[in-house]
């Protein structure tokens, strides 16, 4: 058996330390435990090959491609990091083969790594250490480069260890190990084996394992089949016409295979039930697929639940309110309609001791309404913002805005809008939006936001010597906030004392802030 298959791409699993991820590519279920094992390839700092050789010059000592393809592994290790906030959807994977000359070479995105590794100490013990020299074209980790194995025991693995991936923050992602063994077989169960026309690929109930020459073997996580992290892909399924065909399960980078059968069939008939579906939304709803039932029968009778991504819905705005709005459920050929109803929110409370309704006509538009006003109400513009503690919608005066400029200078513009009950009270501190052109942002935040920017930017006024500077980053709930002194000439206030400060994203201060804003209160905005 070849015994030189490296796992290259984004293929092998992980835990992150930072992230409390289970390894993403593999939960492993193995078949019998870790015997102790004693090396029959040992290296020191002494005797490997590569250990006097520089950063600089390892990367053009080997032809790594090569290697990935027909050099021994003697170690291999694999992992991931992911950004907690990311979820699933950013993982970067790392693989790593430690060749048996000594060497070492790992992928982690795009990135290259590159090294030896030692087994022996300078004391003759076992010890299992990575020395990275290089990564791409830099040096490791600013010569920081010895990453030192601890035993993992009670699983497939044998070794965990801390390698450092990102510059950024700082990152750390513990990889695990293994003594190599070439995979020597992989089995499938419970896969499933009937589908309908157009149906998607499903591995649903599925369990594929990895058996290694060693005897060991391994489940793949369910989760990432057929993904780029997944040892093993499927090839073959086709449900664009009805007949029998079969699947084929490839262990990645190698000529190892499974396959099973599989059916498309036609479909007879198709039910829609809209019973227990959503009959009325507020402005600004997405649409719920809860409670749409779409079945079909097949060509051998039984009936399946069609998936919500199966079919479409067409006819769907919540931008604007109105009594009667038609929707049309499609599968395929077939299509059944219902109404539903986008209802304006409603929002009760008073404005200078009078009783006063705020309603949602849009997402973009509101109405006030109620004493003092006329029987059609006025209709303003305006943002909502979450502030941290509370939610407020910000008014702003628009052209289709008929109250008299005297009456809306005098009018409260924020308001702290409670979606559990119903009711709105007149927010204490006036509120100003910081827009963001995209060309000065470093004049506007105290720090330009790391990888793309804040989701809100916002001034409140206090009181008439206080404000509260709060912006938040895109990938995160920290609110960054500068409590500050200000004076005002006109629409003109002037940052003068920072009083208090909960930096907890940009690790800036109040000397980097824009001190000087001009405050508009016909749209709720502040400019430098």
């Amino acid at each position: 058996m070849n015994k030189r298959y490296l796992l290259i791409g984004g293929l092998l699993a992980v835990s992150v330390t930072a992230c409390a991820f289970a390894l993403a590519g593999c939960n492993q279920t193995p078949e019998e435990q870790v015997p102790e094992i004693k090396e029959t390839v040992r290296y020191s700092e002494k005797t490997n090959p590569y250990a006097e050789v520089t950063w600089q010059e390892i990367k053009d000592i080997d032809d790594w491609s090569d290697k990935i393809l027909n050099s021994p592994v003697y170690y291999q290790f694999e992992g991931s990091y992911s950004e907690a906030y990311q979820g699933n959807y950013s993982r970067t994977y790392m693989y790593m083969n430690c060749y048996e000359d000594g060497s070492m070479h790992a992928t982690y995105g795009n990135a290259n790594y590159y090294g030896f590794w030692t087994n022996v100490d300078a004391t003759g013990t076992e010890t299992l250490i990575l020395h990275i020299l290089r990564v791409n074209d830099q040096e490791y980790n600013h010569g920081n480069y010895k990453s030192v194995c601890e035993a993992k025991t009670g699983d497939f693995y044998e070794y965990q260890v801390p390698v450092y991936v990102l510059d950024n923050g700082g990152r750390t992602a513990f990889i695990n190990g293994y003594h190599y063994s070439p995979v020597e077989s992989i089995t499938v169960e419970n896969a499933p084996d009937k589908y309908i026309l157009g149906d998607d690929f499903s591995t649903e109930g599925m369990k594929v394992n990895v058996i290694r020459e060693n005897g060991k073997s391994m489940a793949i996580d369910k989760d990432s089949y057929g993904k780029s992290d997944c040892r093993v892909q499927f090839s073959g399924f086709d449900s664009s016409k009805k007949g029998e065909g079969e699947v084929t399960v490839t262990y990645i980078n190698t000529e190892i295979t499974a396959t099973y059968p599989y059916t498309v069939m036609g479909i007879k008939s198709v039910d829609f039930n809209f019973e227990d579906a959503t009959k009325e939304y507020y402005v600004g709803d997405s649409f719920d697929t809860t409670g749409v039932v779409v079945t079909a029968t097949r060509d051998d009778d039984e009936v399946v639940e069609v998936p919500a991504s199966r079919w479409k819905v067409k006819g769907f705005d919540s931008k604007r309110s109105t009594d009667k709005q038609t929707l049309t459920i499609k599968f395929g050929e077939f299509s059944d309609t219902y109404d539903v109803a986008i209802l304006p929110l409603e929002f009760e409370g008073q404005i200078d001791g009078k009783d006063i309704t705020i309603k949602y006509l849009s997402t973009a538009t509101c109405g006030l309404y109620g004493e003092g006003y006329p029987a059609k109400g006025y209709r303003f513009g305006y943002k909502q913002a979450d502030l941290g503690d509370v939610k407020v919608i910000i008014l702003s005066y628009t052209k289709d805005s008929e109250m008299p400029k005297e009456e809306w200078q005098a009018l409260p513009k924020t308001y702290n809008m409670n979606l559990d009950n119903g009711t709105y009270e007149v927010y204490g501190a006036a509120t100003y939006e910081i827009p963001w052109d995209g060309d000065d942002r470093n004049n506007y935040e105290p720090m330009p936001g790391i990888g793309g920017g804040t989701t809100f930017r916002y001034i409140r006024l206090l009181d008439n010597e206080t404000a509260i500077l709060s912006y938040r980053y895109y990938y995160d709930s920290n609110i960054d906030t500068f409590k500050v002194k200000y004076t005002r000439v006109g629409n003109v206030i002037t940052f003068t004392e920072c009083l208090e400060q909960a930096v907890q994203g940009s690790g800036k201060n109040y000397d980097g802030l824009q001190k000087v804003w001009t405050l508009n209160d016909d749209n709720g905005t502040a400019t430098r």
